[in-house]
């Protein structure tokens, strides 16, 4: 009798620990969380002001295709297409900035990139607070596996 009772309290710990997690899966990022992955995406841009290289321009991109992907989401809320003209304009600099990388091997940013890029990172700002991490799981692993 010992024993059940004994399986019983560490299966109910178990399935306690197991809710957790799938509340901290459903539920919004820690501040910590939210915070590494804006200084990642922002050290990203300024590493790349100071020295061309690919892997901060394949950062870049891989933001931006996450951030695209969340504004067609509806994150942020209320998002009503303010950044849907950078967007468009940081998309085809980033594709022909990487066709340039490809061929010469030069991986700089352009002015326009530049000047419009910290536009998108701050709508991705927003949208990491308002996005589940379950979401931004998804859509992290969506972009990773078609890129």
């Amino acid at each position: 009798m010992r024993t059940q009772l004994k399986v019983r309290r560490n299966d109910k710990q178990a399935l306690l620990a197991k809710m957790k997690i799938i509340q901290g899966w459903n539920g919004k990022m820690s501040e910590d969380e939210k915070q590494v992955l804006s200084l990642f995406h922002w050290l990203s841009l300024d590493w790349l002001k100071r020295t061309a290289n690919r892997d901060a321009m394949m950062n870049l991109v891989f933001v931006c295709n996450i951030a695209l992907i969340l504004a067609n989401k509806g994150y942020p809320r209320n998002y009503m297409g303010e950044n849907n003209e950078d967007f468009a304009t940081v998309l085809t600099h980033l594709k022909q900035a990487i066709e340039r990388g490809k061929k010469t091997g030069s991986w700089a940013l352009n002015g326009e990139l530049i000047m419009k890029m910290p536009a998108i990172l701050a709508m991705h700002d927003r949208q990491l607070e308002e996005v589940s991490r379950k979401v931004y799981e998804s859509v992290n692993r969506y972009v990773g596996e078609n890129a």
